[in-house]
């Protein structure tokens, strides 16, 4: 069998109530993932750009550890969006109902992804809550 085909018909209708929803976390996963990219090189060169400029030492703390506290927020953001694209990858194969679950709720998280707070992941996650509480979606997962 290749895949996508299975035996078992309530199988194939699960696999293809999850794909939609698997889809768009997956994708939600990896556009936070760049966002927080974009935020920690932000952070870097929005601080290097400052370097040398007549700062006074208080004004050179501030701006480190504002810096420092961007960086952290885009690091945190990626592991986060890095589970929701995870997530997603496995809800669409059926693999990990479990890691599905958890991606699907940190996408629904507002302000937690990069991807648009309430835009784009918390409609996604909450989509993907909604299929992945279906019992047939349930049996279906290996």
């Amino acid at each position: 069998m290749t895949p996508g085909e299975h035996a078992n018909p309530a199988a194939a209708a699960a696999e293809a109530r999850v794909t939609g929803p698997g889809t768009a976390l997956l994708i939600t996963g990896v556009l936070g993932c760049l966002m927080a990219v974009v935020t920690m090189l932000n952070a870097l060169f929005g601080f290097a750009d400052g370097i040398g400029a007549a700062w006074t030492p208080a004004e050179e703390n501030a701006v480190a550890a504002d810096t420092t506290l961007l960086a952290f927020m885009g690091a945190m953001n990626f592991v986060f969006s890095g589970v929701v694209a995870a997530a997603g990858w496995k809800m669409r194969h059926l693999e990990s109902h479990t890691l599905a679950l958890v991606g699907a709720v940190l996408a629904a998280l507002p302000c937690l992804s990069g991807c648009g707070c309430f835009l784009v992941s918390v409609p996604v996650g909450i989509w993907c809550l909604t299929v992945l509480r279906d019992d047939k979606v349930k049996a279906a997962f290996h």
